[in-house]
């Protein structure tokens, strides 16, 4: 179940109720991603968040003609993306 996967992990949800976990699990899909695979950009228009419950994802961050840098190596249950909600 994807409530008792993401709260021992995501410091977003640490104060979250049982309740309301359930609420957002309910409103949540599990997708994956394979091995370089784009999952959003910066600018997007934002729709969801993302709990990354295996794996590792590298964030970036970058303005259009400028070097792009890692920004941050995320792994094991910690969510991504929620800045834009």
């Amino acid at each position: 179940m994807i409530t008792a996967e993401v709260k021992p992990f995501s410091q977003f949800f640490a104060d979250a109720a049982a309740s309301q976990l359930k609420l957002i699990a309910f409103a949540c899909d599990r997708v994956s991603f394979t091995s370089g695979e784009e999952i959003f950009r910066q600018g997007d228009d934002a729709d969801a968040a993302f709990v990354v419950l295996d794996g590792r994802v590298d964030t970036y961050v970058g303005a259009d003609g400028q070097e792009v840098q890692v920004n941050q190596t995320v792994e094991g249950s910690e969510l991504i993306g929620e800045m834009a909600l």
